[in-house]
């Protein structure tokens, strides 16, 4: 039988923090030419990637940060290149799919990231 845990509104309201930063990191600070052109450039990507922690930073410990930004790196780089191939062929469906899945990966992890922060933090 699967052990249930029950939310407080501190790790709620945490959880919803880390959220906001990840679109902000990943949506707002992205600028288009990074966004349109990160497939192609792992200078871009790599900016990008050190842009997301630094907005990560401004909530989390420097080693959940770093956490975060190895796997962002590694989840945009195979993203960014299915999705940019999925574009140019006009396949409209599988591009969003991918973008989703993308965000799906992304929040997976923070949701893992916020629950041992948790953990550490206050022991359960």
């Amino acid at each position: 039988m699967l052990q249930t845990t029950t939310l407080d509104w501190n790790t709620v309201e945490f959880l919803i923090r880390v959220m906001l930063l990840h679109f902000v990191a990943d949506f707002v600070c992205q600028p288009r030419v990074i966004g349109e052109n990160k497939h192609k450039n792992a200078w871009l990507l790599l900016l990008h990637v050190g842009i997301y922690g630094l907005v990560l930073l401004t909530s989390l410990p420097l080693l959940l940060v770093l956490w975060n930004a190895v796997t962002h790196l590694f989840i945009d780089f195979l993203s960014s290149k299915l999705s940019h191939h999925l574009y140019e062929k006009e396949e409209h469906y599988w591009f969003w799919l991918v973008i989703g899945f993308d965000q799906f990966l992304h929040l997976t992890w923070l949701f893992l990231t916020v629950k041992w922060y948790m953990i550490v933090i206050s022991g359960g």
